[in-house]
C-alpha cells in the first residue's frame, strides 16, 4: 500500500484539521466583547440620564443696583430676568456664596440676604456653612422673572460676585457679577 495514496484517502473522508480556536478562547473572546459592548451602551445611556435628571440652571439677572447707606453698610439690589428650568424653587438654592473681587471668599459679615417675590412675600436666607434658605413666604415659590434680590453687607462687595449653587436637583451655579 502506498503511503501518499492513505493520506491523500483521509483528506477525502471526512477528517477535519485541527487547527481551529479553542472552544476556551472562543469564549473568553465573547465574554469580552459583550462586556466591552455593555460598557458602551451604559457610557450613553448614563450620559442621556444624567442630563435629563439634573438639568443646569440658567438665572438672568438685571444690572445690579449698588447703595451705600448707614455708615458702613452696603445694600446691592437687583432683579431676576429670566429662570431656567421654569420649576426652579428659590428653596432649590441650597449655598449662596459671596466673592471679592479678586475671587476669595468675602470675609466681611453680611447682615441680610432677602428675596422679595414677585408672587407675593418675602423670602429670607440664613447663614451657617453657607447661606441657606430659611424660609419665608412659602418654600415651594417659584423663582420667576421681577423677584427682586438683596445682599445687605458690612464690606463693600464692589468687583466681586455672588454665587448661587443648587440642591442636587439641578447642576451648574448661577452668578450675580457687582459692579466695581
Amino acid at each position: 500500500m502506498n503511503q501518499n495514496s492513505t493520506s491523500r484517502d483521509d483528506r477525502f473522508c471526512g477528517r477535519r484539521s485541527n487547527k481551529g480556536v479553542s472552544p476556551i478562547i472562543a469564549t473568553i473572546l465573547l465574554v469580552a466583547i459583550t462586556v466591552v459592548i455593555a460598557a458602551v451602551l451604559y457610557v450613553i445611556v448614563s450620559g442621556y440620564l444624567h442630563q435629563s435628571i439634573n438639568p443646569p440652571i440658567t438665572i438672568g439677572w438685571e444690572p445690579v443696583q449698588a447703595q451705600g447707606h448707614a455708615g458702613s453698610e452696603f445694600w446691592y439690589n437687583t432683579s431676576v430676568a429670566s429662570v431656567a428650568p421654569s420649576n426652579l424653587h428659590w428653596i432649590d438654592i441650597s449655598a449662596i456664596s459671596l466673592k471679592t473681587s479678586t475671587g476669595g471668599p468675602y470675609q466681611g459679615g453680611i447682615i441680610n440676604i432677602t428675596v422679595y417675590s414677585v408672587s407675593g412675600g418675602t423670602l429670607s436666607y440664613v447663614q451657617s456653612t453657607g447661606w441657606s434658605f430659611s424660609g419665608g413666604a412659602s418654600s415651594q415659590t417659584l423663582m420667576k422673572g421681577g423677584d427682586s434680590f438683596s445682599v445687605e453687607t458690612r464690606l463693600s462687595l464692589a468687583g466681586g460676585t455672588v454665587v448661587f449653587s443648587p440642591d442636587s436637583s439641578f447642576s451648574g451655579t448661577a452668578v450675580i457679577d457687582i459692579p466695581t
